[in-house]
């Protein structure tokens, strides 16, 4: 048995192709790449330029996504097209499509939650025993203050969370009983700059709800808090010249902060946080 690692250069491509081929001593040659191959399925043109595409199902229990929305900040416009053979604007969606969305999110067991400049739709839609099927939508909306916008979103099953333009931050959580979010009361407010990313991870691994929030604002700094309290349980300043883009939790405790030229992972514990900053 012998392997080796081939690396082909395709013309156009940045960057080379790298194969493991191994060699079995049953006259067998394997072949290992790196990524997965893909195929387009179907094809649609769009009456705007997206800016941001979102996928989502309409159900906890749908196996796949059923709704592609793609959303433009240019035109304050969003519209909702159906995942299958043909790709089709639904026009019963229940989403505002008059607003640039922000972030859209299943939430609980059959509702789904579109959080857009001007609040947050709850979409639940109400479905028939027998047949499984959708029969109806339900819509509640959230609206901020008058004359504050939502800036920032991030949400999981259990939770979402926005950041206002008054620098406040808002918690929500699926109430089971009717499958809606709610807010906590308790707001928490930046102090020293305006908020410019959010981050929350999807549902621990045993746990319904994340235990931490994570804030970025334009001070260059981050905060990380208790999830309900909204109290500070870290605090990391001075990130440089260049102000902070965003940041995604890729593990219950982990979490990467993407900046302008520069990649910050924090690594978060119950007691400590350890932050490593290093150049993309």
């Amino acid at each position: 048995m012998d392997s080796a690692l081939v690396e082909t250069t395709t013309t156009g491509t940045a960057d080379p192709l790298k194969q493991l081929v191994t060699l079995s001593s049953h006259s067998y040659r394997k072949s290992l790449m790196y990524g997965m191959t893909v195929s387009e399925l179907v094809s649609s043109p769009l009456v705007m330029n997206p800016t941001t595409i979102y996928t989502t199902k309409p159900l906890k229990s749908s196996k796949e996504d059923q709704y592609l929305v793609p959303s433009s900040s240019l035109s304050e416009k969003t519209i909702i097209l159906s995942i299958g053979e043909v790709v089709e604007e639904v026009m019963d969606s229940g989403f505002v499509n008059h607003r640039y969305t922000l972030a859209v999110q299943q939430i609980g067991v059959s509702s789904v939650a579109q959080i857009h400049r001007n609040g947050i739709r709850n979409i639940k839609h109400v479905v028939d025993e027998n047949s499984g099927e959708i029969v109806k939508k339900i819509n509640t909306d959230w609206y901020p203050p008058a004359g504050i916008t939502v800036l920032h979103a991030t949400s999981n099953n259990e939770q979402t969370v926005v950041g206002l333009s008054n620098r406040e931050v808002c918690y929500f959580e699926i109430v089971p009983a009717d499958d809606r979010l709610s807010e906590y009361q308790q707001r928490f407010e930046v102090s020293g700059g305006s908020i410019t990313a959010l981050a929350i991870n999807s549902n621990p691994l045993g746990e319904r709800k994340s235990f931490f929030l994570i804030v970025g604002s334009s001070d260059e700094t981050i905060q990380v808090l208790f999830r309900r309290y909204l109290i500070v349980a870290s605090t990391k300043a001075d990130f440089g010249k260049f102000p902070l883009q965003g940041f995604f939790i890729m593990w219950p405790h982990t979490t990467c902060l993407l900046k302008r030229g520069w990649s910050v992972e924090l690594v978060l514990h119950v007691r400590s946080s350890l932050f490593l900053l290093s150049p993309i």
